[in-house]
């Protein structure tokens, strides 16, 4: 094996390498599959009208409204 031939091999096996931790890193951060299956937002509570007009939205922190996919 010629010096250049070796030279890419350290070099892909390095960047593969770099590339797993940085993939594990990357999945360690996320939230597991059963948190995201059982998913609760804080929701605005709305007050209509009798005529069913929006009065007001009450809401803690986040105004979120829940939007089915």
């Amino acid at each position: 094996m010629s010096k250049k031939t070796s030279v890419w091999i350290v070099f892909i096996l390095i960047l593969f390498t770099v590339g797993v931790y940085g993939f594990k890193i990357l999945l360690s951060g996320l939230p597991s599959l059963s948190k995201l299956e059982d998913y609760k937002p804080s929701l605005a509570s709305k007050v209509f009208s009798r005529n069913l007009e929006l009065i007001h939205e009450f809401y803690y922190q986040e105004r979120r409204t829940y939007t089915p996919i």
